[in-house]
C-alpha cells in the first residue's frame, strides 16, 4: 500500500498546476494508478483463492473540521469518495475553544468533519487527494478572482469565489464518479480480476450501508448562498475542457 500512496504523492508533487485542467489530469492519473493497484490485488486473490487483503478501513477524510458545509467542499468529498470506492458522511465534532491563558475552557464550538470508509489503499488515496484538490481550487478561485474587473469586494468576492468554486468541482467531480463507474462495470465481460475487485467494492458498500443504520446517518444541507452565475461559469468552463487521458502524467 505504501508504494503505490508514494507513487501518487509524487505524481502530484511533480503536477504543477496553473488550471482546473491540469489539476484534474493530476487526479485522473492518480485515479488510474489506483485502478492498476486493485486489479493487481484482484489478480492475486483470484490466484491465490483468498480474499483481497486491502481491509476496508474508517477513518476522517479530512484532518480539518469546518464552521459549515461549503457547497463546493460537500461535491469534492463526493466526487473524490466515488472516484476511489469510498463513502463519507459529515460528523458533528464538539470542541473548545481556548481562552488566552485558562486553555482550552471557552465556548463549545459545534464544528463538521468528514469521515471516510473504504479499503486501506482507497482511503489513503481519497484522503491525499482530497486535501490536494481542496488546497488547488483554493487557490485557482482566488487567481482567477483577481482577474475580475471590476472586482467585487467583501461579501461578494466570497460568494465570487465560491460561485468559482462549485463549478470547477461540480465538472472534475463528476468525471472522477464517471470514470469509476466506467472502471467497475465496462462494456463486455469483466476480467477475472475485475469481478475479484467488484466483490470487494460490494463488501464497502455494505460496511457503509450498515455503518448508516449504526449511526442513523442523514444528509446535512450544504449552505446554499445564492451564486455569482459568471464566476460560477467560469469555473464550469474551465472543468468542461479537463482531458482525463494525460497518459504522461503516469510516468
Amino acid at each position: 500500500m505504501d508504494k503505490v500512496i508514494d507513487r501518487i504523492k509524487k505524481l502530484l508533487a511533480l503536477a504543477k498546476s496553473s488550471n482546473p485542467n491540469e489539476a484534474a489530469n493530476a487526479a485522473a492519473a492518480a485515479q488510474r494508478l489506483m485502478e492498476e493497484h486493485e486489479l493487481e490485488e484482484g489478480d492475486l486473490a483470484a490466484h491465490s483463492g483468498q480474499a483481497v487483503k486491502d481491509p476496508v478501513k474508517e477513518e476522517y477524510l479530512s484532518p480539518f473540521s469546518y464552521r459549515q458545509v461549503d457547497r463546493w467542499r460537500a461535491a469534492l468529498a463526493y466526487g473524490v469518495c466515488a472516484g476511489f470506492g469510498c463513502h463519507y458522511w459529515w460528523e458533528v465534532v464538539v470542541t473548545a475553544a481556548p481562552v488566552k491563558g485558562l486553555g482550552m475552557v471557552g465556548k463549545m464550538k459545534r464544528n463538521r468533519a468528514l469521515r471516510v470508509i473504504g479499503r486501506a489503499t482507497n482511503l489513503a488515496t481519497a484522503q491525499y487527494m482530497f486535501l490536494y484538490l481542496d488546497r488547488e481550487v483554493q487557490r485557482l478561485a482566488q487567481e482567477a478572482y483577481l482577474l475580475v474587473v471590476p472586482r467585487p469586494l467583501a461579501s461578494g468576492a466570497i460568494r465570487w469565489r465560491n460561485s468559482f468554486m462549485v463549478g470547477a468541482v461540480r465538472v472534475i467531480t463528476d468525471r472522477l464518479a464517471a470514470r469509476r463507474e466506467e472502471f467497475l462495470h465496462p462494456v463486455g465481460e469483466a476480467s477475472t480480476a475485475l469481478v475479484v475487485v467488484q466483490r470487494g467494492q460490494a463488501e464497502v458498500d455494505a460496511v457503509h450501508q450498515q455503518r448508516e443504520v449504526e449511526l442513523g446517518l442523514r444528509s446535512l444541507g450544504a449552505s446554499k448562498a445564492d451564486p455569482n452565475l459568471d464566476a460560477y461559469l467560469q469555473g464550469k468552463e474551465a472543468g468542461e475542457h479537463v482531458s482525463l487521458g494525460a497518459s504522461g502524467m503516469l510516468t
